[in-house]
């Protein structure tokens, strides 16, 4: 299992100005020669949108007919910090899983049956975790009240620049020619298993602007506008149309989100919109050029991102076998109907009218072996950001494995669900360590069992990692039982924030460990059960359980489960 997004430059390092040579990196262009792209395109900043027309198509849901095979391609917008698109420069080359190059012809297989194949892009929209806009001053917050978070920069009011059209980087992006390596697990299983291992490409990851929300009321025919995301910072990145099925492309999503959470470069919060996946989708027969694609626009889960290009793969393959022609078009994933609905005709680069950006003063990235000398602290040096930048998601499941010796599935999980520092804290005690899987045990299960029972958040969990880790050292010792543990855990989620001396003595739920209290109580319940003693005689060991169950009920759930299963055992066979 491997988990990376890496980048590399064609002719490395470039001027984004258009200079060659071993100059620092530019973004911008101002005067003289024309911005460059790293390997000789150029470069314009600026793009405009088209509007949206709601459409009537509609689709069927079900399991792909014939030999229909999909393919997804997404594009995902996620708000996002400086320092990982400055760090993933410079990086190694990608590579495919096994040494083979992918290719647009091949892919590595689909569920779609017969000599289908589909093919699956994204285009990521990760919102940058700053407290102000790109360009302005103005307050970066979810759910403020409509266009109060608005400069007049903002709202393009005359006299300010930049003007009435969203900035982007439409060819010189920040970093180009990454991949990133991801799992595809069985999530139908409690215990996550591995099905696959994938790569795809990431073809580049450049900054731009969020655009304001138009929101339509149909019933009074009005349309409202609300600037508070225009302006935003966004780090887009594009990948290549690399994954095959929507499960890929759902795990790809998921795999970046923690690698951008990691990095603390966006929070991917996506029911929040701070994390955005456009899917381009589409799907051909065996050993044919791609197909035409579909774009699904603003997908807001990664379980949406499945169900809509699964949804859009099959409509896809049912228009084709019908004889119909595929249309490129824009579509939107209606989660409640389960169906992907057409929204525009899908725009020409043309329409999106690029053009420089005077305005913009260069940003340069330097190196270690480009940074001018005296400026250390005044520059962008990559190569620093780099040393600084956090663990990632991949290198923390394997050092939970190695460092802990938990289970694969079990480091995956408490990385998922962002529960690391939490079990580590718990594990890690000055002075004594606790046992990891008891701490996995503890933190996976009953942990997050009270968290889901009261639709909590990990970040809203009352109960820190040192009253936990006390829980459990009263159980380790035989204080109290396991289940009296998980009691008062739920307690304390309740808000009791009493010493857990006077929760056990005020329930009286000290774990009884006497063996001559206990033995008292286990002949009791022999007497009351004379047919599960006559069944152990005749060679039904497994009543024991019963009788251990019997006896539990009769102290509370208190009796020591050792003492007590020898007790019994003693005494059914001295019967």
């Amino acid at each position: 299992m491997n988990s990376c997004l890496l980048f590399s430059p064609q002719n490395p390092p470039q001027r984004l100005g258009g200079e060659g040579g071993n100059s620092p990196q530019r973004l911008g262009g101002e005067g003289g020669n024309p911005p460059q792209r790293l390997g000789g395109e150029e470069l314009s900043l600026g793009t405009g949108t088209g509007g949206t027309l709601p459409g009537d198509w509609e689709g069927r849901v079900g399991t792909l007919p014939g030999d229909w095979e999909g393919r997804v391609g997404l594009e995902i917008h996620a708000q996002c910090k400086h320092e990982l698109m400055s760090s993933v420069l410079y990086s190694e080359p990608p590579r495919r899983l096994g040494g083979e190059d992918p290719s647009p012809e091949t892919g590595r297989g689909g569920p779609l049956p017969g000599d289908w194949e589909g093919r699956v892009g994204l285009e990521i929209h990760a919102q940058i975790s700053s407290n102000s806009k790109l360009f302005s001053g103005s307050q970066v917050q979810f759910s403020a009240p409509p266009n109060s978070l608005v400069s007049p920069l903002d709202a393009s009011l005359p006299g300010t620049l930049p003007a009435g059209y969203q900035i982007t980087q439409q060819r010189l992006p920040l970093a180009v020619n990454g991949h990133l390596t991801f799992d595809v697990y069985d999530e139908s299983r409690s215990q996550r298993q591995v099905l696959k291992s994938c790569q795809v490409r990431i073809k580049q990851l450049q900054l731009e602007q969020d655009s304001g929300k138009s929101l339509h009321d149909q019933e009074n025919g009005e349309v409202l506008v609300d600037l508070n995301r225009a302006g935003v910072a966004l780090m887009e990145i594009v990948t290549e149309p690399d994954m095959v099925d929507g499960a890929e492309a759902a795990a790809m999503v998921k795999e970046l989100q923690l690698i951008l959470q990691s990095l603390r470069t966006c929070d991917g919060n996506m029911s929040e919109g701070s994390m955005r996946v456009d899917a381009n989708i589409s799907v051909s027969r065996s050993g044919e050029e791609l197909g035409t694609r579909a774009e699904v626009k603003n997908i807001n889960s990664a379980k949406f991102v499945q169900k809509a290009i699964e949804y859009e793969m099959q409509r896809q393959i049912q228009v084709l076998e019908g004889a119909g022609e595929v249309e490129e078009e824009t579509r939107y994933f209606d989660w409640k109907a389960g169906k992907t609905i057409s929204l525009r005709d899908k725009e020409q680069r043309h329409d999106y009218r690029y053009m420089p950006e005077p305005n913009l003063p260069p940003l340069i990235l330097y190196t270690d072996a480009t940074s001018p000398r005296g400026m250390e602290d005044a520059v962008v040096n990559i190569d620093r950001i780099r040393e600084q930048m956090r663990e990632l998601p991949d290198a923390t499941r394997r050092r939970l494995v190695e460092e802990y010796g938990i289970q694969f599935q079990h480091s995956v999980a408490l990385v998922g669900e962002g529960l690391v520092e939490y079990f580590e804290s718990l594990v890690d005690v000055k002075g004594k360590g606790r046992d990891p899987r008891s701490a996995t045990s503890w933190v996976l299960t009953d942990l997050l069992e009270e968290l889901h029972k009261r639709s909590l958040t990990f970040q809203e969990c009352p109960v820190t990692a040192s009253k936990l880790g006390e829980i459990m050292d009263i159980v380790a010792v035989g204080t109290i039982s396991k289940s009296t543990g998980k009691k008062i855990l739920g307690l304390q989620f309740d808000g009791d924030n009493r010493s857990l001396s006077q929760v056990i003595d005020e329930h009286q739920w000290a774990q009884i460990r006497d063996e001559e209290t206990l033995g008292r109580i286990c002949e009791d319940i022999l007497e009351k059960h004379p047919e599960l003693v006559d069944a152990y005689r005749k060679g039904n060991k497994k009543v024991v359980n019963r009788l251990m169950g019997e006896v539990q009920k009769a102290t509370n759930k208190c009796a020591d489960p050792t003492v007590t299963s020898r007790l019994l055992k003693k005494k059914l066979e001295g019967h």
